[in-house]
């Protein structure tokens, strides 16, 4: 049975999970028409698209290797080695950034729940200067594939944060930036990604830093 709710928000989850296949979806309304104005463009095929190109991967893509199908372009910006691979997607003239989990990623957080977690995480930081959610997209999950799509953001190509902090001297800028990651943890407690930073980035351009998607305990 195909069960449609729309948060408060403006979130709308979309679930199966009775079906064999047990597919959720969520996504924003910018996402929504998105979808809408590729379809009135004939583009139908491109989400398959995007779906095969990843999937062609499999963790054998170095750091920025790329591949086309159809209208859509992407290029991997994730290690091999990384439990989750990350990509910078180009279509119809909009660019996104997108993470899919590898074979051996164990956690059962990723697409779906990772969209739901990164909406929660972004109330709860309200406020709170120099930190920011990714603007979240879509986050779809069922038992064969699983995507998390956000906004793209030149920031997510920087340094994550704890790397950044190991290189970094400036004194007064690590003070500023332990108050921050400290505040972070106490409002997101019961999210388990955020102890070792690993969904964090810096941008010292900007002076903020960026979350993305985010998983609940």
């Amino acid at each position: 049975m195909l069960e449609k709710n729309k948060s408060e928000n403006g979130l709308i989850t979309v679930s199966q999970k009775e079906s064999p296949s047990r597919r959720e979806l969520a996504y924003t309304e910018d996402f929504k028409e998105f979808v809408k104005d590729l379809k009135k463009q004939g583009r139908k095929e491109v989400f398959k698209d995007f779906l095969e190109l990843i999937s062609s991967d499999g963790g054998n893509w170095i750091q920025g290797m790329d591949g086309e199908r159809g209208e859509v372009k992407i290029t991997k910006t994730s290690k091999p080695e990384d439990d989750q691979y990350c990509y910078k997607v180009e279509v119809a003239g909009h660019i996104f950034f997108a993470k899919v989990p590898s074979k051996k990623y164990s956690h059962g957080d990723t697409g779906y729940k990772q969209l739901l977690s990164s909406s929660k995480a972004k109330e709860l930081l309200k406020g709170l200067e120099g930190v920011e959610v990714a603007n979240f997209q879509l986050g779809y999950s069922d038992k064969n594939q699983q995507v998390f799509i956000a906004s793209w953001n030149e920031a997510f190509q920087k340094s994550r944060l704890s790397d950044y902090q190991e290189k970094n001297d400036n004194l007064e800028n690590n003070l500023s930036i332990a108050h921050r990651v400290s505040e972070i943890k106490k409002r997101l407690e019961e999210f388990y990604d955020i102890k070792k930073l690993n969904n964090m980035v810096y941008d010292p351009e900007k002076d903020v830093i960026y979350l993305f998607d985010l998983a609940e305990i």
